[in-house]
């Protein structure tokens, strides 16, 4: 029997070798050298402990390992998201996911108590989030585009195994702490790194952006870019503010505010800024740390010096801020914020014996609760007179106003003037889209990853976005109540465990969490955070550590049970696998495609298909190669596979109808169709007028030209 329980996490490290030298064979690439490591290492523990070999140091050392690893992941995994385009593309979210889904296989194998740390909270959160996962996979069923339905539910189950991961460990205070620093060091590397690509671009150049003006890199979208900063600025607010953190780390924090106060800046994110705000409030409000005063003066005051300097140069807020007047003028930022970030450190040093003092004082218990509650009268009251003071009546009525009849933010050459204007940006149209799919199928929506196909059928002027910019209308439209209900009970369950920590000794970490969870919640109503983990993830690695059980769960599992619990992670995790081997192949199909090398391109995308045969994309690629060399029976029998597999999205309708024209048969049908998916595109109605007129070679000649200017 012992014998048996040493060698039954081998079935585990075994399939999982296998899986992961099926990915490293399937991608061409060292995706999988870290987990063959990790698994390695682990096949040697294995063996080890099988063989009875194993030392109380050896234990020891690998319980501190793994403690750190945990501790570390969250912070590890913003940054791998945040210089891979944000985690926004399936190949990363499904690498990731594969590799969580084998730790928590591991887990499940090795830990002496693999279920110690689940309790109701975190099994219901658990629970909804993995129903909401399966019911994403489901809407491909009535939405007939199964390969979008699969990419959300990869991402749905990234999050979910996040959360599995993180809760299955038991609450520990330094853990927690551990990863909050973490994060908070984590983010303050990503924005280090844009912060000088702004500042110095001689020293980091990148490739122009869409929005040049506005910071950007390394996550490529900029409103993610800002919300990560805001995130880091609550977090280091805690860092720097609470007694109960070290010297060096309350340093350390107020050192990197001004850093990454001047990244949000840059970012000129209207709603970033406006929900690190919020956050801010939020945490002194619930932590009211005795530190305040300390973290403010040194960390505040500098990262105020560095946002009116980097406020005030004009020419990196203009359209074109690398020319070499605007690097000159990066640099005097540069120096000012390197300067803000070392008079923060001497300052929060100085302010040390503050911190220290104002700890010693300490008012008698009788005082405590009429001392308070004068306090939040008087703060109630103060906030009022200065509402009313300033006409904040007037001034919310009149920006709301404007916000809901302001339509456009207009680029005047000068990004500095949208943070004052409160225009919505499209957004409530891009909302009333999505709530027009919930009004046709309000029960399962219209299925995930079909909100792209509604607003080119629904919109009412020539705009191009693939998201609703609100996570909660957008899964309202997609996946209909079912789908919200789903969602916001994983959420609402995360929340309120953030919020049970909000006392006792974890009251200022508490805090910072649920500030940082508010802002996450708040931004996501605003924008398209949920496909983009690194902004995303490490609520539901974190939300995991705070709804798991103080007390482990008694009981040892059985040696079946442990082989079933891991082996099944194992089998979990060949989905993400899959994505990540398809999703790889298809890449470098588009890349060949794009380069001239149709017969590679043609290769790679039936790669593509024989792991998941699902996806329309690698159809249409081998379309468009065959069309381009006057294979006219496979270009038509590729596409109409491709419309079958996405048979919303107008480009495929289109793309048929050319590839008709191009074989001499009639495309009308097929224009008919692309034109009402989109009706506003300005090609469908190109394409109408040129196939009305008479004259079959002059048609084919057309669709011959316009194929060989597609792109992937």
């Amino acid at each position: 029997m012992r014998s048996a329980r040493r060698w039954a996490p081998a079935p585990m490290v075994l399939l999982a070798a296998a899986l992961l030298s099926l990915v490293a064979v399937g991608t061409h690439e060292a995706l999988a050298i870290p987990p063959a490591a990790l698994a390695a290492v682990c096949g040697a523990v294995l063996v080890r402990r099988a063989r009875g070999r194993r030392e109380p140091a050896e234990t020891a050392l690998l319980t501190t390992a793994g403690e750190w690893a945990l501790a570390l992941a969250p912070g590890a995994l913003v940054v791998y998201f945040s210089f891979n385009g944000g985690g926004y593309f399936p190949g990363s979210q499904a690498f990731v996911a594969m590799l969580l889904a084998l730790a928590l296989g591991l887990r499940m194998a090795l830990a002496a108590e693999p279920l110690a740390g689940y309790g109701s909270v975190a099994l219901s959160a658990a629970g909804a989030l993995a129903l909401f996962a399966l019911w994403t996979l489901v809407s491909g069923t009535w939405s007939d585009a199964p390969g979008r339905a699969f990419v959300e539910f990869d991402r749905a189950l990234l999050y979910l195994l996040a959360l599995l991961l993180f809760a299955s460990v038991p609450w520990r205070d330094r853990r927690l702490q551990r990863m909050v620093r973490g994060l908070a060091g984590a983010i303050v590397v990503v924005c280090t790194v844009a912060l000088i690509t702004r500042v110095l671009p001689d020293v980091w150049p990148i490739a122009p952006d869409i929005q040049r003006g506005r910071l950007s890199y390394p996550l490529t979208y900029w409103n993610a870019l800002g919300l990560l900063a805001a995130l880091g600025t609550i977090l280091l607010a805690y860092l720097t503010t609470t007694e109960r953190e070290t010297r060096a780390v309350r340093m350390l924090a107020a050192a990197a505010l001004p850093i990454v106060a001047a990244t949000l800046l840059f970012t000129f994110s209207r709603g970033a800024i406006a929900v690190a705000i919020v956050g801010l409030i939020v945490y002194v409000l619930v932590a009211r740390p005795r530190a305040l005063l300390g973290g403010v003066v040194a960390g505040g005051g500098a990262a105020a010096v560095a946002l009116i300097t980097a406020y005030h140069a004009d020419l990196l807020a203009s359209d074109n801020p690398t020319s070499a007047a605007a690097t000159s003028q990066g640099h005097d930022v540069a120096l000012v914020v390197g300067l803000c970030v070392l008079g923060a450190a001497v300052a929060r040093l100085a302010l040390l014996p503050v911190d220290d003092w104002i700890e010693r004082r300490r008012l008698p218990a009788r005082w405590r609760a009429p001392i308070t509650g004068i306090a939040w009268a008087a703060l109630v009251a103060a906030a009022a007179v200065a509402f009313l003071a300033a006409n904040g009546p007037h001034t919310v009525s009149r920006d709301y106003d404007r916000f809901v009849n302001g339509n456009d933010v207009p680029l005047t050459g000068d990004l500095r003037t949208r943070l004052s204007n409160p225009g919505n940006d499209k957004r409530i149209e891009q909302w009333r889209v999505a709530l027009r799919g919930h009004q046709r199928e309000g029960f399962h929506g219209l299925g995930a990853g079909t909100y792209q196909n509604l607003w080119y059928e629904r919109r009412h002027e020539l705009y191009y976005i693939r998201d609703a910019h609100s996570l909660y209308t957008e899964v309202l439209g997609e996946l209909g109540t079912v789908g919200l209900v789903l969602l916001a009970g994983a959420l609402l369950l995360l929340l309120g465990a953030i919020v049970s920590r909000v006392r006792g000794r974890n009251r200022y970490i508490g805090a910072a969490l649920l500030a940082a969870a508010v802002t996450w919640g708040a931004r996501a109503g605003l924008d398209w955070d949920w496909e983009m983990p690194a902004v995303t993830l490490w609520l539901f690695a974190v939300g995991g550590a705070a709804a798991a059980r103080r007390e482990p769960r008694e009981g040892h599992l059985p040696p079946a049970t442990r082989v079933a619990l891991s082996v099944g992670c194992v089998l979990l995790a060949i989905v993400p696998a899959a994505l990540v081997v398809s999703e790889n192949r298809l890449r470098t199909a588009e890349s060949a495609f794009e380069s001239g090398d149709c017969t590679r391109a043609v290769s790679e995308a039936h790669e593509s298909t024989r792991i998941l045969g699902f996806r329309p994309e690698p159809h249409r690629l081998i379309a468009l190669c065959a069309a381009r060399e006057g294979d006219t029976h496979t270009a038509l029998a590729e596409m109409r596979e491709a419309v079958r597999r996405d048979p919303g999205n107008w480009e495929y309708h289109y793309d048929l109808a050319l590839m008709l024209a191009a074989a001499g048969q009639n495309p009308d049908g097929a224009v008919r169709v692309a034109r009402r998916l989109n009706p506003l595109e300005p090609r469908t109605g190109s394409l109408a007028v040129t196939f009305a007129a008479p004259g079959a070679s002059r048609h084919r000649a057309v669709a011959r030209a316009l194929i060989a200017a597609q792109q992937p």
